[in-house]
């Protein structure tokens, strides 16, 4: 069952409150051909001791009042339109792999729900599987089945049995193993 907006925030409250590193994960992407037609530049700033001095900075000191901030870039290698082509689950579970080892056991890892942030561990079957895929599938769980029972029987144990076992995917076990929370 999908964890609610609440609890979600009471958690990262507690979090907070146990002084346990959270870090914030969230892609997003720029074309070469991003351009601004004008941009501010600030003339009044004549060198960077002065900036110093006077407590300028080119990024906000500390964007969510708790620590610093750290952007990591991924190239795409493909000359594609669309980035997805380049990021999906197979690369991410590899990037989050090598990531981990940086981050502070016992971290709290917050991010969103992309689709590649979501890749299951074991596709669960559906209807168009065969009906000895289904029984194979079945037997791996432990539920013994008959040969007789029609493929829409078969489905619905399929389904009892996916109702109380919650779906496992790979890089949340790959988080929760490495001794980080998700």
């Amino acid at each position: 069952m999908e964890e609610s907006l609440f609890n979600k925030y009471i958690g990262i409250r507690k979090f907070r409150a146990e002084d346990r590193k959270i870090y914030y994960l969230d892609e997003t992407w720029v074309n070469a051909g991003h351009t601004k037609r004008k941009m501010w530049e600030n003339t009044t700033i004549i060198n960077r001791r002065q900036g110093f001095v006077g407590g300028l900075s080119a990024r906000l000191k500390d964007p969510s009042g708790k620590g610093k901030s750290l952007i990591i870039l991924f190239e795409s290698k493909k000359k594609t339109e669309d980035y997805h082509e380049d990021m999906n689950s197979t690369v991410f579970t590899v990037w989050i792999q090598n990531t981990l080892p940086l981050l502070k056991r016992g971290c709290v890892i917050v991010m969103d729900n992309a689709s590649y942030h979501l890749t299951k561990k074991e596709k669960s079957p559906t209807s168009s599987w065969k009906k000895n895929a289904l029984i194979e599938w079945l037997l791996s769980k432990g539920i013994i089945v008959e040969d007789k029972l029609l493929k829409v029987q078969l489905l619905e144990l399929v389904k009892q049995y996916s109702n109380s076992h919650p779906v496992q995917y790979i890089v949340n076990e790959t988080i929760r193993e490495s001794g980080r929370t998700i």
